[in-house]
């Protein structure tokens, strides 16, 4: 959306395009968030032949699944 306010020249308020995007991919944030040296909880990317017993081995349980690049949590349990 930010992207195409901008092309318009339409002002908005908010994060701007890179900012939106980054926030957007869950992965690509984690890696920001280590390069800065902050905290990241353990994690695995998932694809269609993870092996979830081993995932739920290495992370531990109760954990969470959540799409890698649909935005906030809240965005995504609507």
């Amino acid at each position: 959306m930010q992207g195409a306010l901008e092309l318009l020249g339409i002002p908005y308020t908010g994060s701007g395009v890179l900012a939106s995007a980054l926030g957007m991919d869950k992965w690509r944030t984690k890696m920001v968030w280590q390069a800065a040296n902050l905290p990241v909880p353990d994690y695995a990317l998932l694809d269609k032949d993870t092996d979830w017993k081993a995932v739920a081995h290495q992370l531990g349980l109760p954990l969470f699944v959540k799409p890698a690049n649909e935005g906030q949590a809240w965005e995504s349990a609507r």
